[in-house]
């Protein structure tokens, strides 16, 4: 696994990105789930990559990754959703980074947690 796929900061748009980029290894998941009936390789690719978004937008919203965990509680999922879709980050650097913007590295690389 990438070192930063759980560290780091992203910002509003590369959570969006994100979300688009994440649809390919999702896809590719369920064709080869369709080759092994009862491993459910699809639904781990997307919790990881779902995770790895939402922890590091909540990073730049400088709350802790636990917090993710509330998206499996009813309601409060609504309200962390909208929270983390629309609240712009951090202005500067905080507990968990540089804001995304300062960052050197390509934005699709800070995306994917390669860089």
């Amino acid at each position: 696994m990438p070192k930063k796929l759980f560290n780091g900061r992203i910002n509003v748009g590369d959570l969006w990105i994100g979300a688009i980029l994440s649809i390919a290894p999702t896809m590719a998941a369920t064709m080869l789930q369709s080759l092994m009936k009862d491993f459910p390789l699809s639904l781990i690719v997307i919790v990881v990559c779902w995770a790895s978004l939402l922890i590091r937008r909540l990073h730049d919203l400088n709350r802790p990754g636990w917090w993710a965990l509330g998206i499996f509680i009813p309601i409060v999922n609504a309200i962390l959703s909208i929270y983390v879709s629309w609240w712009s980050g951090t202005k500067g650097e905080n507990v968990y980074g540089p804001a995304p913007e300062v960052l050197q590295s390509s934005r699709l690389k800070r995306i994917l947690g390669l860089s």
